[in-house]
């Protein structure tokens, strides 16, 4: 009997010290994390560095601090560089080494490959705010990032209130990168255009179209509308004159509120066309002189910068 008591005592301590020295081995050996790794599409092709890892869906064996720089390359898609870190994920608890059980299940990673058959759209419309259609479907307001289309024939219409809207057939290659870059045509603007063009002498419509441009804190197109006019500037009656150099010494006043912006190239526009037009002896010469001191007074007062 006490010999079967020694026995049972041997067998108990040897399981002890077997136990404890599998669980210092568990405790002690570095633990990593398993991942998969996936494509969509599937079945593309990894490397790390020169080395070709295998195909997806693949298993990776991560230590605890590693990580892995691949490179994924299918046939049909642009080629994806991803990172995988340990750090990325949670680290097997040395509770969950020593149970006795199955090891945790993998971790998933995946990877969307873009196909290098589909085309990109690239629309850059002005003014800002122009919706954007394609094929019926609305893709969003400009500014508006690159978006993926099939390649083929798509129709595109760009609306904004304040234009007329544009409507165009495109043909888009597989693989190719289509920049449409368009100008919306301003109601207002096309209406003041098609009188100036009527009635050239008439300033008053330079005028309208120079203070429809500043609200808008277009300020290189106002600029723009004011130099075409100034040859006919010496042919116009006194009232067209007054009317044109109005617009102007109302920009330099503050005389309407406008939007905040670059208006350097719109000074410098007023200064020397009122310069010219005095050196030319063009208008009423008093009143210009006012002008020119109501600007040189702007100019100091808010200097541009």
């Amino acid at each position: 009997m006490r010999r079967l008591a020694l026995i049972l005592v041997s067998i108990l301590v040897a399981l002890s010290a077997a136990a404890g020295a599998t669980a210092w081995l568990v405790l002690r050996t570095t633990p990593s994390i398993v991942v998969i790794l996936k494509s969509e599409p599937a079945q593309a092709a990894v490397f790390s560095g020169q080395e070709t890892l295998g195909m997806t869906p693949l298993t990776l064996k991560i230590p605890r601090g590693g990580k892995l720089s691949l490179h994924l390359v299918r046939k049909d898609c642009r080629d994806a560089d991803v990172v995988v870190s340990a750090a990325d994920y949670a680290m097997p608890s040395a509770s969950q080494r020593l149970r006795l059980k199955p090891p945790l299940p993998p971790y998933d990673r995946t990877v969307k490959m873009e196909s290098a058959t589909d085309a990109e759209l690239i629309v850059k419309a002005h003014p800002a705010g122009t919706e954007v259609f394609l094929d019926g479907h609305q893709l969003g307001m400009t500014p508006l990032a690159p978006v993926r289309v099939a390649p083929g024939a798509h129709t595109l219409r760009l609306t904004e209130t304040e234009c007329f809207p544009l409507t165009e057939n495109l043909t888009i290659n597989a693989g190719q990168s289509l920049v449409v870059e368009r100008t919306l045509v301003n109601k207002v603007v096309a209406f003041y255009r098609e009188q100036i063009r009527k009635e050239p002498a008439i300033l008053v419509h330079v005028a309208e179209l120079a203070h429809h441009y500043i609200l808008r804190a277009e300020f290189a197109e106002a600029a723009q509308a004011l130099r075409d006019a100034f040859p006919q500037l010496a042919a116009a009656e006194a009232y067209q004159q007054q009317k044109y150099f109005e617009e102007m010494t109302r920009f330099y006043t503050d005389y309407y509120v406008r939007p905040k912006g670059d208006d350097a190239v719109l000074r410098k526009a007023c200064r020397e066309i009122m310069a010219e037009a005095q050196e030319k002896k063009i208008t009423n010469q008093q009143q210009l002189t006012v002008c020119i001191k109501q600007l040189e007074a702007y100019d100091k007062a808010h200097p541009a910068k």
